[in-house]
């Protein structure tokens, strides 16, 4: 613990004249500098990059305010300079609904609704369409975020967001997190969309995807049903999944998952989803002979313990990774 502090590049004396500085002070002095440099250390520790420029609130708020508002600060922030920029706006709406919209460095812009009331968790299913090819068709009111990241969307605000989604082009990365009752997911998106990141959203039964372009998909959850169409480049997924939650397995419903993954080259994936989801499956007379997971480089393998069973579950997957290279076990 005291080497710790002896290392600490700004003991507390420094600390606390840092903090002391006006936040015009600040910006300009880190602004010299890279933000993936010690300025994002030091933006960090007195808070800069996380403190709320603006507020709007009460019943006078419309949603046209809010995606204004948005858009705004989003075209008028700096790469260059982003801390001389509004990087945090926070809206409260009727009915204690409060979203947080943080803007980041390349395009990135996350809407976070967990501040605020989040009501009665009642179930909704949410269908997502990103950039649709109306966007050839220029209007001033649309503007480009490649990252998008939405948490803890619920029942009353995920029409609220899909509305400003259809503000958005070129999204290339979407991450839905947190999202309580959210049962269904659709996501369409037709171009661009390389990445999908779906994560703790413990009521999704099913999800659907069509996307031409995507690249990258990441689950982490309890197991639910995979659905796609034209999602023929899959290369790295993560399969992180909790015990299903429904009580009894349908092999057969996993089948399009199983090969929507089979060309992948990263693949992460918990050892009872062979188990019990892939293995019956793969290992009946019609897959047994065929399937391989002939580009699998990569094989990320997750597991409670590594007791003889399981070991020979693992084996018994190796048989199908004809390519492999590297095998990691946690």
């Amino acid at each position: 613990m005291e080497e710790q502090q002896e290392n600490n590049p700004i003991d507390e004396c420094s600390r606390s004249e840092i903090t002391k500085l006006p936040d015009e002070i600040l910006a300009d002095i880190l602004s010299i500098y890279p933000l993936d440099s010690g300025s994002k250390f030091v933006a960090l520790l007195t808070g800069l990059c996380n403190r709320t420029c603006i507020k709007y609130g009460g019943p006078a708020v419309q949603v046209q305010d809010f995606e204004s508002e948005i858009r705004k600060h989003f075209l008028m922030f700096d790469e260059n300079k982003p801390l001389k920029s509004p990087r945090k706006l926070e809206f409260h709406f009727n009915r204690g609904l409060i979203v947080t919209a943080s803007i980041g460095l390349k395009n990135k812009l996350h809407l976070d609704f967990s501040k605020g009331n989040q009501g009665y968790p009642r179930q909704f299913g949410w269908e997502i369409v990103l950039n649709t090819m109306d966007f050839a068709q220029f209007s001033p009111n649309l503007f480009s975020v490649k990252t998008l990241k939405l948490t803890s969307v619920n029942y009353l605000t995920c029409e609220l967001v899909s509305n400003l989604i259809n503000k958005f082009r070129y999204v290339e990365c979407l991450i839905i997190d947190k999202c309580d009752g959210l049962r269904s997911l659709r996501v369409e998106g037709l171009a661009k969309l390389t990445t999908l990141i779906v994560r703790d959203c413990y009521d999704l039964k099913s999800v659907f995807v069509e996307s031409l372009e995507l690249k990258s998909l990441r689950y982490r959850g309890r197991l639910c049903w995979f659905s796609f169409k034209n999602v023929m480049y899959l290369k790295d997924v993560i399969l992180d999944c909790e015990g299903p939650g429904f009580k009894h397995l349908n092999h057969q419903l996993y089948d399009p998952l199983l090969r929507a993954i089979r060309d992948v080259k990263v693949l992460t994936l918990r050892g009872w989803m062979f188990k019990e989801v892939f293995g019956p499956w793969l290992f009946s007379e019609e897959h047994e002979e065929h399937f391989r997971f002939s580009r699998l480089e990569d094989l990320w393998w997750i597991d409670s313990c590594m007791d003889d069973h399981n070991i020979n579950w693992l084996f018994c997957f190796l048989k199908f990774c004809t390519s492999l290279k590297r095998l990691f076990i946690t």
